[in-house]
């Protein structure tokens, strides 16, 4: 037989006169404040209380009773205890959620997010917005980042206050802005996030600021953005997401990569037409190519002009988009990561490599 908690309606109705004495008024509440900014997050504290006083009117079983009270309790004196105290209340109140938190667990997450979806349409706001969030943090960890956006953008405005869980929302949602090419987006999200949030986890924070610093300096068209697509590209195959977007993201790899190779044969041939002369203390005339090192004469394994070794790799990234790395004659391909390690360090060289290697498991 379920009651009314009067229990919690008592530290709830206490809960609220706490928090509406303790906390500040929002840009929102004050008639003379300037403008709100772009983002404000939500007073924790008046999210505690408002949660109490939605809590008030529900009934529970005695022992639902006794749990959410000892929970409210523990959770005023212990920061850890009151960051998770609506989420924990809520596992009390809906079974349900508390099932799909355990299937998690059990790294069954089809499973718990088919549980999530059903109780994201809970008419009960906190409920639903706590569905959402365990949902989206879930598919950001398997990085299905396109599912995980949409609901991330929900929790960072709708539900903004209805969790204590909206500083992480914002992180998740910058992350997944990132990884989803959508730079610009995501350095705003994630500065905003930086700002509103200085206070949560070092792990969150430091990682912020250095994907900032990450995206600040990366220009397209760069091995840098060579990178990160075909990261994007290898995500998605993952996920068995051969779309058109993912198509697209390939093709604008492979004429990257083709451009990038075109400046290095200019600047090889260049280099070679220059001569190696006395030039400057300690060696040639201009940068070093090929295998030819600084301040030395240059390898014998060097090609003639126009026929530079860079000229394996054309051959891959000019190739019908249908071929596969694979296809290549297996000298070609030896000449192709030849060129790679010589012009660029060895992360990329590796990094194109598999990229390649992950379109031939593609096709298969």
């Amino acid at each position: 037989m379920k009651t009314t908690l009067t229990l919690l309606a008592a530290l709830g109705l206490a809960s609220v006169a706490w928090a509406q004495e303790a906390a500040p008024a929002t840009s929102a509440e004050r008639p003379d404040a300037p403008a709100a900014p772009a983002f404000e997050p939500p007073n924790e504290v008046k999210v505690v209380a408002d949660f109490a006083r939605h809590l008030a009117a529900a009934e529970f079983t005695a022992e639902q009773q006794k749990q959410i009270g000892a929970l409210f309790v523990a959770a005023r004196n212990d920061k850890d205890k009151n960051a998770t105290l609506l989420a924990d209340v809520l596992k009390v109140q809906h079974p349900e959620l508390e099932r799909a938190l355990g299937l998690l667990l059990d790294e069954k997450t089809d499973a718990a997010l088919k549980v999530f979806d059903e109780l994201v349409k809970s008419e009960d706001a906190y409920l639903s917005a706590h569905a959402n969030f365990y949902a989206a943090r879930a598919l950001a960890m398997e990085e299905r980042y396109e599912q995980a956006l949409p609901m991330l953008e929900i929790l960072t405005t709708v539900q903004l206050d209805k969790t204590m869980f909206s500083g992480e929302a914002m992180f998740l949602k910058g992350v997944a802005q990132a990884e989803t090419l959508d730079r610009r987006a995501a350095i705003d999200t994630l500065k905003d996030f930086a700002k509103s949030y200085p206070f949560a986890s070092e792990r969150m924070v430091i990682g912020a600021l250095h994907l900032i610093d990450e995206l600040s300096y990366l220009d397209e068209g760069t091995l840098g953005d060579v990178a990160d697509r075909m990261d994007y590209s290898r995500r998605r195959l993952a996920l068995a997401e051969s779309g058109e977007r993912t198509q697209d993201e390939q093709t604008r790899i492979v004429t990257i990569i083709d451009k990038l190779i075109e400046e290095a044969e200019e600047q090889e041939n260049q280099c070679k037409g220059g001569g190696s002369g006395s030039g400057a203390p300690g060696g040639g005339g201009g940068s070093p190519s090929g295998n030819q090192q600084p301040g030395g004469p240059a390898s014998h394994s060097s090609a003639a002009p126009g026929q530079g070794r860079m000229g394996a790799l054309h051959k891959v990234a000019r190739g019908s988009e249908d071929e596969a790395w694979g296809e290549a004659r297996k000298r070609e391909r030896e000449e192709v990561l030849n060129a790679i390690k010589a012009k660029y360090p060895e992360r990329y060289r590796v990094l194109i490599e598999e990229y390649y290697k992950s379109l031939q498991e593609d096709d298969r």
